[in-house]
């Protein structure tokens, strides 16, 4: 899987492992290669990877000019869009 889009669009792993409902360590050991994205998770996963790389690709990520407060809410809305559009 390629985490690297994490750091183009500017999501945070800590941000990312709440759109998972997983832990920030969780996050960071699949990014490390101490841990390996449990099977059943693979799909979500690699789906959300999608939508951030589809929305990087657009300009729709990094958020610009977002109060920290407000980044998780509007991050979320980008990916939101994404996925919908590519609902399979």
């Amino acid at each position: 899987m390629k985490f690297e889009v994490l750091r183009q669009a500017g999501v945070t792993q800590g941000e990312f492992a709440h759109y998972l409902k997983v832990s920030r360590v969780t996050v960071n050991n699949w990014i490390s290669g101490k841990g390996k994205v449990h099977e059943a998770r693979v799909p979500r996963v690699q789906r959300l990877l999608d939508a951030i790389a589809s929305a990087v690709a657009e300009g729709k990520l990094p958020v610009q000019n977002v109060p920290k407060e407000e980044r998780l809410a509007a991050i979320g809305m980008v990916l939101v869009v994404h996925l919908r559009a590519n609902k399979d």
